[in-house]
């Protein structure tokens, strides 16, 4: 049983992003359970990268992090969660983490 009693709600775009990081050879676990808690667990090439999904809106309060996930973010000590908008973010994060990766793990 879940400790949340409501199920957090996914923005619009959550479901293209998971699509895209996974057709690029990325695991994807929607992970949010917490208040401020990014949405996903990325990991490709050995490295874990957490992601905060935000859609491509013109609200702009929708588009921004909200208070609890600016202050999740400052106290996570481990790899900053980076923010998804779109497929070419999904390409670009693909991309950082292959750059990320070291030659002793190239196999």
């Amino acid at each position: 049983m879940s400790l949340n009693r409501f199920a957090k709600k996914q923005d619009r775009n959550a479901q293209s992003v998971i699509n895209c990081l996974r057709m690029m050879g990325c695991s994807v676990e929607v992970i949010g359970g917490s208040e401020g808690c990014p949405d996903l667990l990325a990991g490709a090439f050995g490295i874990d990268q957490l992601v905060e999904v935000k859609p491509l809106v013109a609200d702009k309060s929708k588009r921004e992090l909200r208070a609890s996930q600016v202050d999740w973010h400052a106290r996570w000590r481990g790899r900053k969660p980076v923010v998804v908008r779109t497929l070419d973010d999904c390409e670009a994060l693909v991309a950082t983490l292959r750059g990320l990766m070291t030659r002793s793990e190239v196999g």
